[in-house]
């Protein structure tokens, strides 16, 4: 498995184009280092997931060979705080009184900082290793929370 980040050098049409006969044909070729080649089959449903708009990725001719699309849009607010919950209660990770409610207020809403639903996964994840890590009682405080949500996301401004 290799993400498209993993080659800088090459623009993800390349890579993706690579793909396209052998998604087209069923069938990749493989050469080894000895000039040896070998036909193996290439039976795949593949899934790419970006931030970038279809015009980016390729030409029309391209994108017609993605055959499906989805527009995956920002969680509402209480949908947000259904995924945090259901996902802290998975893991039985309490959530003192109000901490949720005040974190979205300072983090997300004072800053308009928009809403992801991979967001409290990621951040809970960083909250239950912080807490595993300096063996804090297994609860998500406020300032657990906001040293996860610190540690998940990179400030892009010029000053930092």
């Amino acid at each position: 498995h290799r993400d498209l980040h993993s080659f800088p050098t090459r623009r993800s049409s390349d890579l993706l184009n690579r793909w396209i006969v052998p998604m087209e044909r069923r069938v990749d070729y493989l050469t080894f280092k000895n000039g040896t080649k070998m036909h193996v089959p290439f039976e795949t449903f593949l899934i790419f997931s970006t931030n970038l708009k279809p015009a980016q990725l390729g030409d029309e001719a391209f994108l017609r060979r993605i055959q499906y699309k989805m527009l995956l849009r920002s969680p509402e607010l209480e949908e947000f705080v259904t995924i945090f919950t259901r996902f802290a209660g998975q893991h039985d990770l309490p959530i003192g009184e109000r901490v949720l409610e005040d974190f979205l207020e300072r983090r997300y809403r004072a800053t308009s900082k928009p809403l992801r639903r991979c967001h409290p996964r990621d951040i809970l994840t960083h909250a239950m290793d912080l807490v595993r890590f300096e063996r804090r009682p297994w609860e998500l405080t406020e300032e657990v929370l906001d040293l996860a949500f610190e540690s998940n996301f990179v400030d892009t401004t010029e000053d930092s």
